[in-house]
């Protein structure tokens, strides 16, 4: 490297620490500054917007240096350069995801309440070679707020629910919007769909039902109770 390419990066140093100190920003942002369950909510979007922004600063600040080497291993370099680029995308938004998913399992495995709640709509959203399956639930939590979760499932599980099903519903004490369907039927004639003329699945549904009332009512009666002030004899 010869004095003038020396000189070059030299006074380009102040732009590429600063560019170098914009990736973390853009990081500490996206993964430590949007609130959660909005990032679980928004997870795909922040991770496509999140990834262009990164990719965006990451390309200033890899381009604003050059390292002192010549010849064949300068085209190498120029080369890992630009395919960096290209993956820093796909690392970020595959971290958005994976992230998010984790602490969602995480918090309703650590902090989940179990309640009833109802299949208030379902929806599929078309792409290129897959579509995805979502399922809104409408639940209560224990001081008796009414809540909302968009559930992405799997086609099997969206073609066993409809409008209106009742479900078994884990949803986060910290987090309320944050809920997953806890248990699925596992056929035709299972739990939650049955044959209406069949003596034996009517059977099974009511009792189902009433073991959701009696738990629903058990918690109800436990939340009564925690808000009776003690009283001293």
């Amino acid at each position: 490297m010869n004095r003038f390419q020396e000189e070059q990066n030299f006074n380009s140093l102040p732009r590429t620490l600063l560019l170098w100190a914009s990736c973390f920003l853009v990081l500490y942002i996206f993964f430590g500054l949007i609130p959660m369950p909005w990032r679980s909510d928004h997870s795909i979007l922040l991770a496509v917007v999140g990834g262009f922004i990164f990719l965006l600063v990451y390309a200033l600040f890899i381009y604003s240096f050059e390292l002192p080497v010549n010849g064949q291993w300068r085209d190498v370099l120029s080369t890992l350069k630009g395919l960096s680029v290209v993956a820093s995308i796909f690392v970020f938004g595959y971290f958005m995801i994976r992230t998010t998913v984790d602490f969602e399992t995480e918090e309703l495995d650590k902090n989940g309440i179990q309640t009833v709640g109802a299949v208030s709509n379902r929806y599929w959203i078309p792409g290129k070679g897959s579509v995805s399956y979502h399922i809104v639930l409408s639940y209560k939590d224990q001081p008796g707020q009414n809540h909302t979760a968009d559930i992405a499932v799997s086609k099997k599980h969206y073609n066993l629910l409809s409008v209106g099903n009742q479900v078994e519903v884990v949803y986060s004490k910290n987090y309320p919007e944050l809920a997953r369907i806890s248990s699925y039927p596992t056929g035709r004639y299972s739990g939650y769909l049955f044959d209406e003329d069949d003596p034996l699945r009517q059977l099974e549904e009511k009792a189902r039902k009433m073991k959701m009332e009696r738990d629903s009512a058990l918690q109800d009666r436990q939340d009564s109770l925690r808000q009776i002030p003690a009283t001293g004899l």
